[in-house]
């Protein structure tokens, strides 16, 4: 997410919608101590995928064809995700105030996770 980004009200509650609907917000930490946190989308449909990527200011990735036993005329799927640190907790800030209680309480848990790997006394 570019810093300089103004993001407009139709766009941004655009955005909060397919979020909450198909977002994923993610923080953990591996066993080896690899930090790892993003906030994306995977989906089919491509105008939506890339009018959020326009939005968030980050890249569309794909396709990715995953055709499985249990579905094997399975759609291509494209993806958008912002994957840095910083961006991730300001993507996050954004959104929270406009999520369902579920995705608030995926947020609030990103946020913490991202808050216990910065130094004390660090915003």
């Amino acid at each position: 997410m570019r810093p300089e980004l103004i993001i407009n009200p139709f766009d941004l509650l655009w955005a909060a919608g397919v979020l909450e609907g198909e977002g994923s917000f993610y923080a953990s930490e591996s066993p080896s101590g690899k930090k790892s946190c993003k906030v994306g989308v995977e989906m089919t449909d491509l105008d939506v995928v890339r009018r959020l990527a326009t939005i968030l200011g980050t890249r569309v990735n794909g396709p990715y064809l995953r055709k499985t036993n249990v579905n094997p005329n399975a759609k291509p799927t494209f993806s958008t995700k912002v994957a840095a640190r910083a961006e991730v907790r300001r993507v996050c800030e954004i959104f929270y105030p406009m999520m369902g209680k579920r995705r608030r309480q995926q947020i609030s848990k990103v946020l913490d996770i991202i808050a216990s790997w910065e130094p004390a006394g660090e915003d």
